[in-house]
């Protein structure tokens, strides 16, 4: 089952951005509610977004991110491997190369 989590204005907002990018219909989802934001002082200070997790069987959805998807897998596996690459300098730990892949189904 694959499972993203969506921020919007609202919840409303967050659901619908997250069905549209997947492609599939709420009946087809299972949608938990992270977190219901807030609009913060005036609308101005403080504002937070609401957080929706929705969680779809990957046969019925039609993700319209493939490209997006693929910029942030490498984005993940450059974060990654300067993570760990700032960690094992810390500790003096002498390293020639790191090699990262990712891997979507979990």
């Amino acid at each position: 089952m694959l499972g993203i989590e969506f921020k919007g204005k609202n919840v409303k907002d967050a659901i619908d951005a997250g069905l549209a990018e997947l492609g599939c219909n709420k009946e087809d989802a299972v949608i938990r509610i992270v977190n219901e934001g807030s609009t913060g002082l005036f609308g101005l200070v403080g504002a937070k977004p609401a957080i929706v997790l929705i969680s779809v069987e990957k046969s019925k959805c039609n993700i319209k991110t493939t490209v997006n998807t693929q910029v942030d897998q490498n984005k993940a596996c450059k974060k990654a491997k300067l993570f760990l690459s700032e960690l094992l300098n810390k500790i003096n730990v002498k390293i020639s190369r790191i090699e990262t892949s990712f891997k979507d189904d979990i």
